[in-house]
């Protein structure tokens, strides 16, 4: 099966997508909402609050991506040594990131 590979953003991790495109375009797109709404509450909650079917898929990869941490900023936490509030600041650039690479690996 083929992935999406979507590249680390300091301070969060790299993500790898199984390339179902229109799930990866539904995420993308909620994605681009996180982002502009520009929150630093967790992503995983605010994508329950915009489409459970994003939140889901979503929640299923970034938790491989961050292993036993049950948040990004946990993981960049131990990964990075920064505050878990201060890595909470680029939660709406990784959401930006990780929309803006999975529409340019699927063409749109």
């Amino acid at each position: 099966m083929s992935h999406i590979h979507v590249p680390a953003m300091y301070p969060f991790p790299a993500i790898d997508f199984p390339e179902d495109i229109p799930q990866l375009r539904n995420l993308a797109h909620y994605l681009k909402v996180l982002g502009d709404r520009g929150l630093c509450h967790p992503m995983c909650l605010q994508l329950d609050g915009l489409n459970h079917n994003a939140h889901l898929f979503f929640l299923d990869l970034i938790s491989e991506a961050i292993g036993t941490f049950g948040y990004i900023t946990s993981w960049a936490n131990l990964k990075h040594g920064i505050s878990k509030n201060e890595a909470s600041k680029f939660r709406p650039e990784y959401a930006y990131h990780i929309s803006r690479s999975i529409y340019e690996q699927i063409g749109d």
